[in-house]
């Protein structure tokens, strides 16, 4: 590092090294410069270096550069030039389920790799998100203090034995590098070890100029591609540049506007930046003269017809305003935000258009699944999360946004008692079966999931023989999963208080998401609205008026929740087309009833104790029946009351072809044990959810039961009654039951779609 001198010589190695390894689309700001030189020096000198900033600070980007450019053609060059050994990457994603084992292993692996001849190879340690490890139970960031320690004695031991021709030495001398990444400062025993770089909070000139540089790299990968007329002309930069002013300043109001700086991140930032160019190019081209499939199979260049400035503004117009929506609409509030900010800067440009209104989350929702598909897909969209209450996104999406011609997988974390690393790790395995087979994957409850993702949600992409290529990591375990062609995306789903609670929810887990809040009360038309505020008239609502009265009231009560009860009973009762439809006395019809719908519970956690009359009544008759939902205490006397009506499909009365052959029921557990009738038409297996230590558990228990294996001889039907404790009750697991009881024990080549919001 003599060699190296100020911040020219640090652009100069960013430089080579980006353009070597990298390739286009990344900004030379004085951010990733300095990562980059401090961890190329740091390498260089065996010296231990912990980046710590926000995310969208060029952390990972950095490592990223660091790791392309010192492999292949380009590393040797490097090596060369600077006279460094080659370097053998061990990339470990630090979790709260890190263990000191698993810190051991992985720096006994690395030791024995430097060992071979350190002089010719050194191997590397990448620790990401570092601080996630310093919140593990058995503190294993206790054995990075242990190898730093011996990291002065040892890298010095490496230098005397190159002064004396170098040769192999023992796994207990090889030096090993250390390089780590965190979102937040770690305890002092690290910073005191070795080099820490420190992201400050970037000023508006930072990104204004990074915004311009960020612009500049993708019109000069585009200019190599179909597009090339379009970003090769001489007035197209100049105007994408001038539009990128409101972009930082609708940014800076958004971010300044989120106090804790939680929910808005650079990486925000900087992905709007970058759909906003892409996407003015892109629909200028599309305007103008729309590409032929030879055209875009081929990928041949042509000529583009002239146009003026004032087109030209507009295009950029619409593309900012599509770039800012799509990136910094995460909560309604945001959106608020976001409407009276952008009518408030676009007048200042000429040709500005007239007052807009943001478009709705679902749709935002399908442009960013459109996109996945796209050429450029990598510049213009991430993988998304969905804010909704009590996992109602995931029915809004297969009820309204779904499209039949994409696959559609649902995976939910691990929720039992005893889940452990090695259930995270089927969990893993699980999903990358997913990944390949493409579409839309939807995570439920799938905290545990999130950290092991990293690089695939970081877009982090590679190529290997023709096929790209992306990584799963569990600790120092990493996994390369081919990447489909076509419509590809993950949907996180998480409820809106734990989003905006940076003790459950990390900023680095949701800057990598494009962020959408999806309600209930969105998707209702003017009928709907009128039968929800005579709802809300109620006395039951009125004599609890805060939220926290209402969970009393009703456990598991949300703001969403009569929302979509009454979405769920209107679009079923055929309401909703007309105000004059949805009434009171609508509401008594005979409820439409989808025989396939064989999920039933007896539950507490959705339904009403106690309503008022009126359309109230019919609202909850027409609820519980469509919803399946039926409450012991309120409803029947006792349980066997309530199998015997689920059985019936819901009806008070049916012949015996119309039954049921086989249910779930999901109840409280009670003092005293299910004693069913021996004249019952049904045999009852019954067990307690708290029972289940694991996943496999439970699973092989329903399939049990859907078998039969010898139980209901000479019954019509078999019932599993699931029982749960009410003072230990977590909604995750019950709708983990749910759902899995669905899909496994559904009929063969019925559609799966949940029948309500409300469930």
């Amino acid at each position: 590092t003599e060699k190296l001198h100020g911040a020219r010589d640090q652009r100069r190695v960013a430089s080579g090294m980006v353009t070597g390894a990298a390739g286009g689309a990344v900004a030379l700001n004085d951010a990733l410069c300095e990562n980059v030189f401090a961890l190329f020096c740091c390498v260089a000198n065996g010296v231990f270096v912990l980046v710590v900033g926000k995310p969208g600070t060029s952390k990972s980007l950095s490592v990223d550069i660091i790791r392309a450019a010192l492999s292949g053609d380009r590393g040797d060059a490097l090596r060369r030039e600077f006279g460094l050994p080659a370097v053998s990457f061990n990339y470990h994603q630090c979790s709260p389920l890190d263990t000191s084992n698993g810190f051991e292993h992985l720096y006994e692996t690395a030791h024995r790799q430097s060992a071979t001849d350190p002089s010719e190879l050194i191997a590397l340690v990448v620790l990401d998100e570092l601080g996630l490890a310093d919140l593990a139970d058995d503190h294993p960031i206790k054995v990075l203090h242990t190898e730093l320690e011996r990291s002065g004695e040892l890298w010095l031991g490496l230098r005397e034995a190159a002064a004396r021709g170098g040769g192999p030495v023992s796994p207990q001398n090889a030096p090993v590098a250390t390089i780590a990444l965190s979102n937040w400062t770690v305890d002092q025993a690290q910073l005191s070890r070795g080099v820490v770089v420190l992201r400050a909070d970037a000023t508006k000139e930072d990104l204004e100029r990074s915004a311009k540089e960020v612009a500049e790299a993708l019109l000069d990968t585009l200019s190599n591609t179909y597009f090339a007329d379009i970003a090769n002309r001489p007035d197209v930069r100049p105007a994408v540049f001038k539009w990128l002013i409101p972009l930082v300043s609708v940014y800076r109001t958004m971010y300044d506007d989120d106090h804790r700086h939680h929910f808005v991140s650079m990486r925000d930032f900087f992905y709007a930046v970058k759909k906003f160019t892409a996407c003015t190019v892109d629909n200028v081209m599309r305007l103008i003269q729309p590409p032929t499939a030879e055209e875009l199979a081929s990928g041949r260049l042509r000529r583009i017809e002239s146009f003026d400035i004032e087109f030209l503004n507009n295009i950029a117009r619409t593309a900012l305003v599509s770039s800012v929506v799509r990136n910094f609409s995460g909560s309604e509030r945001m959106r608020e935000l976001l409407r009276e900010e952008i009518n408030r800067l676009t007048p200042q440009f000429e040709g500005a258009a007239a007052q807009f209104d943001v478009p709705a989350p679902a749709d935002l929702i399908r442009d960013n699944i459109g996109d996945s598909s796209h050429r450029y897909a990598v510049h213009i969209a991430r993988q998304m999360m969905v804010l909704s209450n009590s996992l109602l996104g995931l029915q809004l999406l297969e009820n309204h946004v779904r499209e039949e011609r994409v696959p559609w997988t649902v995976i939910f974390g691990p929720q039992f008692r005893r889940s452990s690393v090695m259930d995270v790790n089927v969990k893993l395995r699980e999903l990358q079966q997913a990944v390949r087979r493409g579409g839309i994957i939807q995570l439920c409850h799938a905290e545990r999931l999130i950290e092991s993702l990293y690089q695939l949600l970081n877009q982090s992409y590679f190529m290997q023989g023709g096929t790209v290529y992306t990584e799963i990591a569990l600790g120092n375990c990493t996994r390369a999963i081919p990447i489909p062609s076509g419509h590809f995306r993950i949907i996180v789903h998480s409820s809106s208080e734990r989003a905006h609670d940076m003790q459950l929810t990390s900023p680095a887990v949701l800057s990598r998401f494009e962020k959408h809040e999806l309600r209930a009360l969105d998707f209702l038309d003017e009928a709907g609205r009128a039968l929800l505020q005579q709802v809300e008239r109620d006395l039951v609502w009125s004599a609890c008026p805060s939220l926290a009265m209402r969970r009393q009231l009703l456990p598991g009560y949300h703001d969403d929740l009569l929302s979509s009860l009454v979405l769920c009973v209107t679009r079923d009762r055929g309401c909703g087309n007309s105000a004059a439809s949805t009434s009171a006395a609508s509401l008594t019809k005979e409820p439409v009833v989808d025989k396939r719908d064989w999920l039933y519970s007896v539950d507490p956690v959705f339904l009403f104790r106690t309503l008022g009359g009126g359309a109230m009544d019919g609202l909850r008759d027409a609820a519980a029946e469509r919803l399946h939902l039926f409450e012991c205490s309120y409803w029947n006397s006792t349980v066997t009351d309530a199998i015997d009506r689920v059985l019936r499909g819901g009806s008070t009365a049916g012949d015996a072809s119309s039954r049921t052959k086989f249910a779930v029921v999901v109840t409280r557990s009670a003092y005293e044990p299910l004693q069913v009738p021996a004249e019952a038409a049904y045999t009852a297996d019954v067990h307690r959810v708290s029972a289940f230590e694991h996943e496999t558990e439970f699973e092989g228990c329903l399939a049990q039961a859907v078998r039969g294996d010898g139980q209901g001889v000479g019954k019509a039907a078999r019932v599993l009654v699931l029982q749960h404790e009410t003072a230990a009750l977590r909604v995750e697991l019950l709708q983990y039951i749910k759902y899995t009881v669905r899909q496994r024990v559904m009929e063969p080549g019925v559609n799966s779609r949940s029948g309500g919001e409300g469930a």
